[in-house]
């Protein structure tokens, strides 16, 4: 899509935000958080930079910018690592919602 700019003028940005506290975290989700160490972005933080996107001439069509809650980074390239263990990133009950998510499929669907 990134060629839509120089061809048309159309800018096709993207970002790609950490963890973001919606409506759409459900209770069992929350418990995954431990907020003693995790971290949430801002949807402030991540709305500005959407705005950046768009209005900052640096920033041309097929940027990629990844939001953490202290740090923005350009992605450079598919498949790029990302941030890691950066603030607004990790999640120190992950691992518990993969037990989750695997005991309702089955619970569900069974084995």
């Amino acid at each position: 899509m990134a060629e839509l700019e120089p061809k048309y003028g159309i800018r096709v940005n993207a970002v790609a935000p950490g963890l973001v506290k919606t409506p759409i975290w459900n209770e069992e989700e929350l418990a995954w958080m431990d907020e003693s160490v995790d971290t949430w972005v801002a949807r402030e933080r991540v709305a500005g930079v959407m705005l950046e996107l768009v209005e900052e001439g640096e920033y041309v069509g097929g940027t990629v910018l990844e939001v953490a809650a202290e740090v923005v980074r350009k992605v450079g390239v598919l498949n790029d690592p990302g941030f890691g263990a950066a603030k607004g990133c990790t999640v120190a009950n992950l691992g518990k919602g993969y037990v989750d998510t695997f005991q309702l499929i089955e619970e569900q669907f069974g084995k």
